[in-house]
């Protein structure tokens, strides 16, 4: 019976892909990606143009000048290099669309912008685009609610604005007249491209590169130019070059070493040169030098000499006597005898000195600059104009110093001076009264009680120009201060304001408000910063969501009692529904708080991803379980229905990271190999907000095993603050694969992988004994059939565990009556540990014969992430480990 069955099967899926090939080749250009030659597909060309074998010219156009036009893109008839007529390289019409056979075409636009509505003889009419983007005045239409009055139907109850798009899934649709002359959503139409750029266009590719295949090298890192999951090109993942530099800006280096080693030498006609690397690690001769000694001593190294002096030729001088650097017959280095220097002094260390006078006679003066100079002998007798030296009257004339008469403001000055009236003898000996001027406000003369010296008494003080405060110290001095906020004298003493009067402002971090008269009235400190330009403290922007969420406050609180148990259905209503673009649909419940107590439990089903929002306060130490049930999945996370084939075990889903492969199964002479696991997906950052994925369902000819479910999508987001306390378990876990039945040795089902859980808040406290979990469920275990008929020994697999809220794996489930590993589920990736494959059954092609299905693979951990003010891990059980990073604000 099962060897008819496999023979039908076999038969059936042969077919199946004859017939699969047979419609490729009806696809344009499948022959040439496939690698194939049909004739049929053939097409004899001889070529544009040029001239043909017997050297007459093989003309593709009859007319020079003549023009062409079809599918926006036109071309002309030129005469070539041999003189022969042929059509141009087509090029884009400017409009994009051809008005004939021979010419492009232009817009005669009938209105002015797309959308726009008129009313025409009591009829609604809009501004639409033809097929070639130019704009037309529609149909006009009856309003089917009443008249027309200036640019729209009354008693229209509009679906959308005119001229509107929207974008989801890789679809559009705009914003219309319907049949009644009111506003109402069109068709939803396919993007060219496939996938939406925002909630309201389709999206086009900004290719990072050119071509795929082309590479760049910079750094020593090479990468490659590849097409991603859209299509787009972008450059691949950088890779070290093995020479470890760039040859060009394409292609990578090597090294062509003209020595062995660094620091190798060779010396060749008495010189020297060393072995050296280059910037990219290769090694280079350096330049040759000289031998010092002048001779090499091998063909390595250099000679040496007991050199007295450093180089021929230098020389030195000392106690008046000079001596020259000489050469001896073997090249060797000495000095030779000295001779005294005529002068009889050394003018520096290598050679004699001589007299350079700079004046006739010691003791003559001379001015210079206002100052008087005195010439002088040196040690060696030589004569030189010494430094200049002030005149005590004021002025240096003829080589002699006389009396200037000082100011009255140096008279004060030199008296230490700086009001009132002042009577005494000046530099030059004379009588001498002067006024040495007045005070500023606070200050009067003698006010500090020193005559002639300004000041005033502690604490007196003056604004100036409303910005500065003149402030009196305890020493009489005057101190300047500006004020940052203004000076005025509302609290009935010159000072500086505090705060700006009567506003409310950022200082630092704190919001202030500020009375009337500039003191601080209120201060609160901004967990996230002040913001400035608007003069408040920041709020959270989450991610996934609308910005503006958290400038409202919710309606009403969630308060979950102990012993309590809420369940969440994302199906049902939600306060908003948010879009993704790579993600499923968020159902999005907004609070003012929410708190979940110790022993309370929040249950989440459904098929959105699920957003809860406090805009006060979040508060933590029950349960939130968003976490799959077995084959049933998590909010958000899609149904597991995709069946793997015959008696090996299905992969598990991945998600944060793979899933485990499917267990194999060994026949007499072959080797089936399992499902493999489902493959990485989704980023770090959970944007868009991702689920899990559930395993992959095994099957045979008789049922379907049901697969683990994938853990559900949870975003919590605290635009205030948020507490997890020391009970508190947040759970989006997978589900387990169930074991393989009995019969004929069905394999088990991978188990789900665990889900996308997002947190977000202004400030957080996470206290020890809290829990985050995103783990995977473990594969079931293989059915185990004896005798194929049901006969004695026949027993199904277990079920594998779901993801649990520890970093313990879940383990696979045991296969049926079997005591050996063999046919085990695969467990679940947990903490830092990745999913494990199912293990291998066996069976045999005969009927009388035992077999065994192979078990299913583990599911792949999840995704958790914290957006936070300090993006800092806390000490909590997070499994897997959570990614962390500063939250945004506005």
């Amino acid at each position: 019976m099962m060897t008819e069955k496999r023979a039908m099967k076999t038969l059936a899926t042969r077919s199946a892909m004859a017939l699969s090939i047979a419609a490729l080749w009806a696809l344009p250009g499948c022959a040439q990606i496939l690698g194939f030659e049909d004739p049929i597909l053939e097409v004899l060309d001889g070529g544009e143009g040029g001239l043909d074998a017997g050297g007459e010219c093989d003309q593709t156009c009859t007319s020079q000048g003549a023009k062409s036009c079809s599918n926006g893109k036109f071309r002309s008839c030129e005469p070539d290099e041999q003189g022969c007529l042929s059509w141009s390289v087509e090029q884009d019409c400017p409009s994009g669309f051809c008005e004939s056979a021979s010419q492009c075409g232009t817009c005669q636009n009938d209105c002015t912008s797309k959308g726009a509505m008129e009313c025409s003889e009591g009829k609604i009419k809009s501004c639409v685009e033809d097929a070639h983007g130019c704009l037309k005045w529609s149909t006009p239409q009856p309003c089917g609610s009443g008249s027309c009055q200036g640019a729209v139907c009354a008693n229209c109850s509009n679906a959308c604005a005119a001229g509107a798009t929207e974008c989801a899934e890789g679809k559009t649709r705009t914003c219309q007249l319907d049949g009644q002359g009111c506003l109402g959503w069109s068709e939803y139409a396919s993007c060219a491209s496939g996938f939406c750029a925002s909630g309201t266009a389709c999206g086009t590719c900004q290719n990072d590169c050119t071509t795929a295949g082309a590479t760049t090298c910079a750094n020593g890192q090479v990468r490659t130019c590849v097409a991603d999951a859209r299509g787009c090109l972008v450059w691949g993942t950088s890779t070290a070059c093995e020479g470890g530099f760039c040859e060009s800006a394409a292609s990578c280096g090597s090294c062509e070493n003209e020595c062995a080693v660094v620091t190798a030498t060779e010396c060749q006609a008495n010189q020297i040169r060393s072995c050296v690397a280059d910037a990219h690690g290769c090694l280079r001769w350096g330049a040759f030098t000289a031998c010092p000694s002048g001779i090499c001593g091998s063909a390595t190294a250099c000679g040496s000499c007991s050199n007295t002096c450093p180089r021929a030729g230098d020389t030195d001088c000392s106690g008046g006597q000079v001596r020259a650097c000489v050469s001896d017959a073997n090249g060797c280095l000495a000095w030779g005898n000295p001779s005294r220097c005529p002068s009889g002094f050394c003018g520096s260390t290598t050679s004699c000195g001589s007299c350079s006078n700079s004046c006739s006679s010691a003791g003559a003066t001379q001015c210079a600059n206002g100052q008087l100079q005195t010439c002088t002998a040196d040690a060696n007798g030589c004569l030189s104009w010494g430094s200049p030296s002030a005149c005590p009257s004021g002025t240096c004339s003829g080589g002699v110093c006389v009396c200037v008469r000082e100011s009255d403001a140096s008279f004060c000055a030199r008296q230490n001076k700086e009001c009132g009236s002042l009577s005494g003898t000046d530099n030059c000996g004379s009588a001498r009264t002067a006024s040495c001027g007045s005070c500023a406000s606070p200050q009067t003369c003698g006010g500090g009680g020193v005559q002639g010296r300004c000041g005033c008494t502690a604490a007196q003080a003056s604004c100036v120009d409303g910005a500065t405060l003149k402030l009196c110290q305890s020493d009489g001095s005057l101190t300047t201060v500006p004020c940052a906020y203004g000076c005025s004298s509302l609290t009935g003493q010159p000072r500086c304001n505090e705060c700006s009067p009567g506003l409310t402002e950022c200082h630092g971090d704190s919001l202030v408000r500020c009375l009337s008269k500039g003191t601080i009235g209120s201060s609160t400190p901004c967990p996230a910063g002040c913001n400035v330009s608007s003069e408040r403290c920041n709020l959270l922007t989450p991610s996934n969501l609308p910005p503006s969420i958290c400038e409202t406050a919710g309606m009403s609180d969630l308060y979950v009692s102990a012993g309590q148990v809420t369940s969440l259905d994302t199906s049902g209503p939600c306060t908003s529904v948010q879009v993704q673009n790579g993600g499923p649909e968020i159902c999005v419940l907004k609070y003012a708080d929410v708190t979940v107590q110790a022993g309370g439990t929040i249950m989440v089903r459904g098929t959105r991803a699920l957003a809860i929002v406090a805009t006060g306060t979040m508060t933590i130490d029950g349960t939130i379980d968003a976490s799959a049930d077995g084959g049933q999945s998590g909010p958000g996370a899609p149904a597991a229905n995709t069946p793997a084939n015959d008696d090996f075990g299905g992969g598990g889903g991945g998600h944060g990271t793979a899933g485990g492969k499917g267990g194999a199964v060994r026949y007499e002479s072959t080797t089936i190999d399992g499902s493999p696991g489902g493959p990485a997906s989704g980023n770090e950052r959970l944007v868009p907000l991702t689920p899990g994925a559930p395993g992959l369902a095994a099957s045979n000819e008789t049922s379907v095993t049901p697969a683990g479910g994938g853990g559900g999508a949870l975003q919590l987001v605290s635009c205030g603050s948020l507490r997890m306390g020391p009970s508190s378990v947040v759970n989006v876990s997978g589900g387990g694969g169930s074991g393989g039945s009995w019969l004929w040795g069905q394999g088990g089902s991978g188990g789900g992988s665990g889900g996308g859980l997002l947190v977000e808040a202004l400030e957080a406290a996470f206290v020890a004994g809290a829990a985050l979990s995103a783990n995977g469920g473990g594969g079931g275990g293989g059915g185990y059939d004896r005798d194929s008929i049901g006969g004695s020994g026949d027993e199904d697999g277990e079920p594998g565990a779901d993801g649990s809220t520890s970093p313990q794996a879940a383990p696979g489930g045991d296969s049926g009556g079997f005591s050996s590993d063999e046919g085990r589920g695969g467990s679940g990736a947990a903490g830092l540990s990745p999913s494990q494959p199912g293990e291998s059954g066996w069976g045999t092609w005969g009927r009388t014969y035992p077999g065994l299905g192979g078990g299913g693979g583990g599911g792949g951990a999840g995704r958790i992430r914290l957006n936070l003010s300090n993006p800092t891990l806390p000490s909590i059980t997070m499994t897997p480990p959570a990614t962390v990073g500063p939250v945004a604000v506005h």
